[in-house]
């Protein structure tokens, strides 16, 4: 197939980008203003188009070029720093016109398949319950969230209209290597140099997501047979943990000596997707906790 990539040069669009081309997809990656991997994605195989999902005539040209475009992954997106006004100009410019402007020209050119990669933070961050945040659920709480969920709505029409089999895939927290944020990397790099890893959450449980698998489950969803229709499927991890059980692992795979030391009181969040419409829709098994972490590790001490 020849997939159209957005958002080719961020943490989630470069990884799904390089993984379509391995597997022997014809990828256009489109960026907008993060030029940081494109050379390499070009050295990948990678067609790294420039492109302002924001004009829409833009979209139209790259749509109407002879080499065809059968599928969308759509990963462009802005995501939220701070919930504020000027954030949500931000968000209704990026995440929902660009999204609509994408769409709409998808759906002029016969693009057969589209698949969006959504948020945990549809689900409002309420808690979920022990089952785990389920796909009819979302109610947003945030700009970014209503952002996001705005374009899936958007499919909702979309894939009927056009024949479409679209999927929005809610991401969880994505982690792996790529990325040099967020409580994995902050835990496993605290491990790695010996230093103290403070817990300040050691109540909550989450379910987080693995960049592999992110790109491990778009590459399933071009190929299944799925039926007409907009589809929400939840992605994250196969196990749920706390933060101290994921330190405690860390440390002792790291061969560390870092003390964990977790904060009395604070959150008490059970941040948990169920994924069991992913499973079923395309035969899908997360990568274990167990197997991540030994490569996760020696990958960060080899950077």
């Amino acid at each position: 197939m020849h997939v159209l990539v957005t958002g080719a040069s961020g943490f989630i669009g470069a990884h799904v980008a390089r993984r379509l081309v391995e597997t022997g997809h014809e990828v256009t990656g489109l960026w907008h203003s993060n030029r940081a991997s494109v050379s390499a994605l070009e050295r990948a195989g990678i067609a790294m188009l420039k492109a302002d999902l924001a004009d829409a005539r833009s979209l139209t040209d790259l749509f109407g070029r002879p080499e065809s475009i059968d599928a969308v992954v759509h990963a462009a997106a802005v995501v939220a720093s701070a919930e504020n006004p000027a954030f949500l100009r931000r968000a209704a410019e990026v995440n929902v016109l660009a999204s609509a402007n994408l769409i709409a020209a998808a759906e002029e050119h016969g693009c057969s398949r589209f698949i969006y990669t959504s948020t945990i933070s549809v689900y409002g961050g309420r808690g979920a319950a022990a089952e785990g945040y389920c796909e009819d659920e979302a109610r947003p709480s945030s700009y970014y969230g209503w952002s996001k969920l705005s374009a899936e709505k958007l499919l909702d029409i979309a894939a009927q209209r056009a024949g479409w089999s679209a999927v929005s895939l809610r991401l969880a927290g994505v982690h792996g290597i790529g990325r040099d944020t967020g409580a994995l990397h902050g835990i496993a790099s605290k491990a790695l140099a010996g230093s103290p890893i403070e817990i300040r959450e050691p109540g909550s449980r989450f379910r987080w997501c693995f960049i592999d698998d992110v790109g491990r489950a778009v590459e399933l969803l071009l190929s299944a047979s799925l039926p007409i229709g907009h589809f929400a499927a939840n992605l994250a991890s196969r196990d749920v943990y706390s933060l101290t059980e994921v330190a405690t692992q860390i440390v002792r795979l790291a061969g560390s000596n870092s003390p964990i030391e977790t904060a009395s009181g604070g959150s008490h969040r059970h941040e948990v997707m169920n994924i069991d419409r992913l499973c079923g829709l395309i035969d899908f098994v997360p990568t274990p906790l167990v197997d991540i972490l030994p490569a996760y590790l020696g990958q960060l001490r080899d950077e």
